[in-house]
């Protein structure tokens, strides 16, 4: 066809092109959960992309798998219903944290104020009473005052996030809590005085010194000595002095 009959053909509007625009493959819908997903969903996914294909492939699976077989069959099927309904089921192995709901207390503050005051004024005291005895006061209390009334195990599981030191102290004692005591790797001007006598506990530092040591005889130069300093922060005691180094240099002299 000679090119003057091509351009007469646009000009009247018979012949078009083709966008050459390249369209996405997957949905829109599609397009927005995977863009959704973060690093750590990726990742998930693809670790479960190795299993399924593995299924699907009717391969043994790998020797270190500690996924149920239960689960690898829930995640075949999301697998097959993604692939089916967007052509990608990839996006059926995506985890959907984000849409597992509030996971929180649903309590109102009211309860949430009265339970720890039951735990700080009534558990943690040296009577050292059950938890059921103080959940029993808790609920005749939460009854009274027309609040919504914690179960025991919502109770009991707010009790042990604040065991520890603090707790066991409270109930039992020192002598009991010492086993739980912080410990401190390292001392600032707000570290607190920990130990029970002088120097049971000490922080000892090691410091190469700013000099260098050179032998008398033969001029070589033997290299910087290190100070190392203990103290023990129950005594207010501090013992600096120089360390073998000296006397390691000294002695290769």
């Amino acid at each position: 066809m000679p090119l003057s009959a091509i351009e007469a053909l646009v000009k009247e509007g018979r012949l078009t092109g083709v966008s050459a625009s390249r369209g996405s493959t997957l949905s829109d819908e599609a397009a927005s959960i995977l863009r959704e997903a973060g690093q750590s969903d990726l990742q998930a996914a693809n670790r479960r992309a190795q299993l399924v294909s593995c299924r699907l492939r009717g391969e043994r699976l790998p020797p270190d798998n500690n996924v149920s077989d239960r689960t690898l069959r829930r995640w075949t099927a999301r697998y097959k219903l993604m692939e089916t309904k967007y052509g990608n089921g990839y996006l059926g192995l995506l985890p959907v944290m984000h849409k597992r709901g509030f996971r929180g207390s649903k309590l109102p503050l009211a309860t949430l104020r009265l339970m720890a005051n039951f735990i700080e004024n009534n558990y943690e005291t040296h009577k050292q009473k059950r938890k059921y005895e103080v959940w029993i006061v808790l609920k005749n209390r939460c009854e009274q005052e027309g609040v919504i009334v914690p179960s025991y195990k919502t109770f009991a599981r707010a009790i042990k996030g604040r065991r520890g030191y603090l707790q066991t102290f409270k109930r039992k004692g020192r002598r009991a809590a010492y086993g739980q005591e912080a410990f401190y790797w390292e001392l600032d001007q707000k570290t607190p005085r920990h130990g029970d006598r002088p120097f049971e506990i000490c922080h000892i530092d090691h410091t190469e010194l700013d000099i260098e040591c050179r032998c008398l005889r033969t001029g070589q130069n033997l290299g910087r000595p290190g100070s190392r300093s203990s103290q023990a922060h129950t005594a207010d005691a501090y013992w600096p002095f120089i360390s073998r180094s000296i006397r390691r240099v000294i002695a290769r002299a």
